[in-house]
This record gives C-alpha cells, structure tokens and sequence, in this order.
C-alpha cells in the first residue's frame, strides 16, 4: 500500500486533486491489467500517449492518476502531476523497493541474462521466498513494473536489466539499488549501436558503478569484466576454466550422468575486510527526487553467519551440481548463481539440481514428432550462437544434427565480418546440415563448407525442414529477435 502522500515524496510531484491520505494498492500503466484501486501512470513513448487512457482507467477502477500534462480525468479520482511521468514511475518503484526492504540482485551482460537470472531465483528459493523479473520486464518500464509488483512475503528479487544504449543500466540500477550485481559476459551485442566492446564494458559496467557498498559477481575468464572487477572495492569471479583467478569454479567439465548433466563445482568466497554497509536504504531514510515467490525448503538450512547485505562472509565449499538443461553456457550461469548464494552466506549441500525454469526460445527442448527441437529462438549474438552451438552438439543424436541459424542483429559494422566467422567455425563442428535465414544469414553459408540450404523466409525454410527432416533428427533454431525465428 503507498499514500499519495508518499507518492508525491518520491516523486516530487503536486497534488492537483483529492486527499494525501487516499492509499493506493498497485500501480499499473496499462488499463487492460488495472486493478481496481490502482494507480495509473500515464507513460509517453514513441508510439503511445497513456494520458488519453486516464478517464479508461478510472472507469476500471484506478483511485488516481499520474500525469505530467492536462489529461480529461474523472472527478472521483486524484490527480497527481510530475515533470516526467517515466522518470516519477521510477522514482516511486525505487521508493517501493526501500520500503520493502529486501536483498536484490541485478544481472545484466550481453547474453545469458535470462537463464543466468533464473538459475539465481533458483537456487536462493531454496532459502528465502525469492521473487524475479517477469518474462522480459527488464528496461525502463519493465524494472519499475516488477519492483511496484512485490508484495510483503519475499524475502529477495533477482532483476534482469537489459540495455541498448549508454546510460540505461545506471538509471535501472538507480531505481533498482541493487545488493548484489551480476555480469555475465560483454559480448558483441549492441556493438552496431556503441561502436566497440570497451563501449559495452563501459555501459554494463554502469551496475558496478552504481554499487559502492555491493558485491560484484562477474565472469573471470571475460577480460572486459575483469577490468570492471579491479575497480569495485568486493569483486568476486566465477570462471569454468579452473580456480586460477576466480572465486567460483568449475573442478569438471560438464557430462552426461544416467541421463541428466552434472559438474563439480567449487567456491571459496573471501571475507571482506570490515562488513560493508548494505545497499539497502531504509524506508525512513530521505528521498532524493531524481514473478510469483517461490517457498523455502528447510532442508537447505540459513544462512552461515549474520551477513548484512551487500557483506560477503568467508565461505567455502565443493558440490555436484545437476542441470536441468544443457550447455557449457549454463555451467557459467550456475557458477554464477553460486557465487550469489554463497556471498550471502548461505551453506550449500554437497549435491543439488539447479532446475530453472525454462523461458520461451531459450534452451528449450521441445519433441515435435520423431525429431527433437532446440529452440533457441529468442535472440542471438556471436557469443550466444556460439555457446548454443557447442551444447547443441553435444546433445546425443541417433540421427542428423541441422542447424537453422537467422541474422545476428545489431552488430554494424561488424556484421559481415562476424557472420562468416560462425560459417567458419561450423566446419569444425558435427553439424550435417545448415539452413540459413536473411541476409546476413547468407553470409554463414557462403563461409562454411558444411551442406547448407539458403532461404528467404521463414515459411520457405518451414518447408525445406519438411523435407529434409528424418526421424531421429535434432533441429537446432537460432536468430535475432527481428527474423521471428519461433515462426519455424
């Protein structure tokens, strides 16, 4: 629950109409979800102008209404206005997030941000109820979404903070303040719009910026996180190359064991010198205008010591660790969320299944007939394609292995460039047959000297894999976000 008059706290905004005692119990900014006694934020973007909804959504039950110009709102609802509705939605997630109180931890990098967050929410569900970002709420609007969408009864959030630009990841990390910040690599994603890696460094690395008083969970075998680590007064590594330089490791590769992957992992976690202050502000404290919960299972115990967040306790350890899902990527996303649990000073067991839930297009393995489909359709980047091709081909197959692969977004300059080199790195791998989708996509095939099927659409590649698929086959479907790969 949030009063107008913490709402006008938070967002330095002026009551034009109604009572500063009048509480609201959600915040919404789309009419078609609102629930009665609601807030209603009226955002502007490119494309849309949610002031001309305000008289919708208090017919649907909102008690008031945000705005930051002359909106037609009805008499019985309150009016607030602020200079930038966006910027007060924030503000007012950032206050929720403060009065709750909890342990947040933020994941960003160039790919792996979904699964990563999910293996996190994952495993610290086995301690305290943990919430996470739904689906892709992870910008401007999807942040505050989820914070504003938590309710008393967990105890931690992990959030996925995505970016295109400079500047993003310092403002959701402002809204956010988050305990613990996670970064999973710096990649080529983006690059067309940012010009270079160090550019990307330098944006995903806004989160370590904003941290002064956190933990940093980042990729030791990534030079570019490395250099972000030097900088951040608690860094800790996570690397599947070996102990050497990291904090979290991999002590094997991963392997198929009675059916399911498994690995052995270790950690050994320093104590920080003196306890740093948690990241957390207290609800008290001043303002500066500017998914479902999952239970606890008791078998896994509390927490070592009585670690603040935001302070890592000495702690060490060794465990077997079965995947659900495959892929030398999703080791790093285990190892990642090891280092999160076990900074928080939580003991793990020497065995345990890393279960997360599976997102559309992402690691997904779906029987469609005789043929099993690895749908990983949601996007891809170099990095990605790459990693998704290594744990394809390592799947067992009775039959042909066939790749679809779609353009890689995004990438400017380099694009050409970088698509010939997954073609190129196609003929070392056991791939018997590659079709290729868009333009770019063509690219891969004139560089690959694996037999390749050219097509322009996705409907013509549907019906190439028509004929082409033989029972006991395993489809492999990989590509931006732009070319709807999941069509096929």
């Amino acid at each position: 629950m949030l009063t107008i008059r913490e709402i006008l706290a938070a967002t330095c905004g002026t009551l034009l109409r109604g009572s500063e005692d009048l509480a609201v119990f959600s915040v919404s900014t789309d009419t078609r979800n609102l629930e009665p006694g609601a807030l209603y934020v009226s955002l502007v973007g490119e494309r849309f102008d949610g002031h001309g909804f305000a008289a919708d959504a208090v017919a649907r039950g909102a008690v008031a209404v945000l705005v930051s110009r002359d909106a037609q709102v009805p008499e019985n609802a309150a009016v607030v206005r602020v200079a930038d509705t966006l910027q007060a939605f924030g503000h007012l997630a950032r206050h929720w997030r403060r009065k709750l109180g909890i342990k947040i931890v933020a994941v960003t990098g160039s790919s792996g941000k979904t699964s990563t967050k999910e293996a996190i929410a994952d495993l610290l569900g086995r301690f305290v109820p943990t919430a996470k970002s739904f689906a892709n709420y992870n910008n401007e609007i999807g942040v505050p979404l989820t914070l504003l969408s938590l309710r008393e009864g967990p105890e931690a959030a992990v959030l996925e903070l995505a970016m295109r630009g400079s500047g993003e990841i310092r403002y959701l990390a402002e809204v956010a303040e988050p305990d613990i910040g996670v970064i999973t690599n710096i990649g080529m994603a983006h690059i067309g719009r940012l010009g270079s890696r160090e550019a990307i460094a330098a944006a995903k690395g806004e989160l370590v910026a904003q941290m002064e008083d956190g933990i940093a969970i980042l990729n030791g075998d990534d030079p570019y996180c490395r250099e972000l680590g030097a900088r951040h007064r608690h860094a800790i590594y996570f690397s599947t190359q070996g102990p050497e330089n990291a904090h979290v490791w991999a002590a094997s590769d991963l392997a198929q064991v009675d059916g399911a992957w498994q690995f052995r992992a270790n950690w050994r976690i320093p104590g920080p010198e003196s306890a740093s202050a948690s990241a957390s502000v207290p609800a008290s404290a001043s303002e500066t205008c500017l998914g479902p919960a999952s239970g606890r299972d008791d078998r896994w115990g509390s927490p070592a010591g009585s670690a603040p967040a935001g302070s890592a306790p000495a702690a060490s350890g060794t465990a077997t660790v079965t995947l659900s899902i495959p892929g030398t990527h999703h080791v790093a996303n285990a190892l990642a969320a090891i280092a999160v649990a076990a900074s928080l000073g939580y003991s793990l067991p020497a065995e345990f299944t890393l279960s997360p839930q599976p997102v559309g297009g992402r690691s997904r393995l779906i029987a469609v007939g005789d043929v099993e489909v690895l749908d990983e359709s949601y996007n891809a980047n170099p990095e990605s394609v790459r990693a998704t091709l290594d744990s394809f081909c390592k799947l067992p197959c009775p039959g042909r292995r066939v790749a679809v692969l779609g353009d890689m977004a995004e990438l400017g300059d380099f694009s050409a460039d970088e698509h010939r080199a997954i073609g190129r790195d196609l003929d070392a791998l056991p791939i018997d047959v590659v079709v290729t989708v868009g333009e770019f996509a063509d690219l891969i095939a004139e560089a690959t000297t694996r037999e390749t099927i050219r097509c322009r659409s996705n409907g013509e590649a549907v019906s190439e894999l028509g004929r082409l698929l033989r029972p006991g086959d395993r489809l492999l479907v990989k590509g931006s976000r732009a070319g709807r790969l999941e069509e096929i």
